[in-house]
């Protein structure tokens, strides 16, 4: 995509299958850390994979390190896997996938073509050339959309459920107003068991909750992808326009949201064909989705964009806050309003009431996932639950309600408990939760 943006935790942009993110704020693997700015629950990171087991093969060893996003460890294995198997097609494809992401396209392009000529319907290398041959993401002197178009069509014909080859056929459909392949897509996302019921429950819990005809901004994969193909397979929420923030960067996108939902641009066609970023008079470096989105906030609070506008709480903290406008939190987003408003706790009673725990029991990533990213992530989407009950307990207790913050603490820890979520972050909210009902629980008389 050019210089905007980076990847889903890095500066670096991922290939189609994983929407390619700019940082849009402070969060903490897409959990909201503005809700959390009182309880100074910041600074994780993801705990490191166990060791490598000394009897694994230099195959399996390779897959330990890249599913816990250490790329430069796994490339070296995947070598030698290559070398000690040289006809293992799966072995040439993980280094494919590998180089890839590493930037080595070279690499990347020549081990795929290797796993081909091996088995020819091999749908792993065949997304991976789609990935390394896409303009909007590699340099690679022969890319071309026709060749990303051509290897992802091959590879779901050859494996029709390989949901990474459908996350790029996703994109790629709209792009081309494709909207049988589009919509193809999104039915065999959720067949194939790729986008996985924690994060299908955490979309669904998401688009309940949103005021009607809300224009939902979005800032990553499992808030983008699984609230889509909810609004198709179960035709949930279909008033919703949910808008993916860093493809804003793309024209194409850009003309998709005006035409598909009638979203006004604050640029002409030409504008936006030849827009190229800028940094403004603060030292901000502007990009077209920053044009975008602070036309529609505009309009928004001008009342001309005829319906609300809000952020998802996966946005982090600093994206609603920027451009015109004011932010009022509602739990699992945050609408732009011309009026100062107070947090609606209503809002966020009735987010809290409507989470069900046992949704949202298991990983997020599904076994067949290829993203090195989202496999080495603990933390589940579905922790923006807890992020938004810990900023509602340091609300109610500010404002001197303490009876009905501790009540929310205990729902906290029966959430949990039901959850079985035991990642770094849950456990430290766990510890808050600990302390405050220590500090805050009246005493037995």
């Amino acid at each position: 995509m050019g210089d905007p943006p980076g990847g889903e935790h890095d500066d670096r942009a991922e290939a189609v299958g994983d929407l390619p993110r700019r940082r849009a704020g402070r969060t903490l693997y897409g959990v909201n850390l503005q809700a959390l700015r009182f309880a100074g629950l910041v600074g994780l990171v993801p705990l490191a994979a166990g060791s490598v087991h000394a009897q694994a093969g230099p195959l399996d060893t390779g897959l330990m390190h890249y599913r816990a996003a250490r790329l430069d460890s796994a490339l070296p294995w995947f070598d030698r896997a290559v070398r000690d198997s040289p006809r293992h097609d799966d072995a040439h494809a993980w280094r494919a996938e590998t180089a890839r992401r590493l930037g080595l396209v070279d690499t990347a392009v020549a081990a795929a073509r290797r796993a081909l000529e091996i088995t020819a319907c091999h749908s792993f290398a065949h997304t991976v050339l789609a990935d390394a041959l896409n303009p909007q993401y590699s340099d690679y002197p022969a890319a071309s959309l026709d060749s990303t178009w051509a290897h992802l069509t091959r590879a779901v014909q050859c494996n029709p459920d390989d949901g990474n080859a459908w996350m790029g056929l996703w994109i790629q459909g709209m792009s081309r107003g494709d909207t049988a392949i589009e919509r193809q897509a999104l039915r065999r996302l959720v067949a194939t068991g790729f986008l996985t019921p924690p994060v299908l429950a955490y979309n669904r819990w998401v688009l309940d909750l949103l005021p009607p005809r809300t224009v939902l901004i979005t800032n990553g994969d499992w808030d983008t992808y699984p609230a889509v193909a909810l609004q198709l397979v179960e035709a949930r929420r279909p008033d919703i326009a949910i808008v993916n923030f860093p493809m804003l960067n793309l024209p194409w996108y850009v003309r998709l949201q005006r035409d598909r939902y009638g979203m006004p641009l604050a640029v002409t066609d030409e504008v936006l064909d030849a827009f190229q970023p800028f940094r403004d008079a603060t030292g901000q470096d502007i990009y077209l989705a920053d044009v975008i989105v602070r036309g529609w906030r505009a309009a928004a609070v001008e009342e001309r964009l005829g319906r609300p506008l809000a952020y998802a709480a996966t946005t982090g903290g600093e994206l609603p806050r920027r451009g015109v406008g004011l932010v009022q939190w509602a739990g699992p987003y945050s609408l732009i309003t011309s009026r100062v408003a107070d947090p609606d706790t209503a809002a966020i009673a009735r987010a809290l009431r409507a989470a069900d725990a046992r949704a949202f029991v298991g990983r997020d990533t599904s076994p067949i996932d290829r993203s090195a990213v989202r496999q080495s992530v603990e933390t589940p989407v579905g922790a923006n639950v807890l992020g938004m009950a810990v900023g509602y307990v340091e609300l109610l207790t500010g404002r001197g309600s303490t009876p009905e913050a501790v009540t929310v603490v205990e729902w906290i820890r029966t959430f949990v408990a039901v959850t079985g979520w035991t990642d770094g972050f849950t456990r430290q909210v766990l510890d808050w939760a600990g302390q405050t009902l220590a500090e805050r629980r009246p005493p037995k008389e």
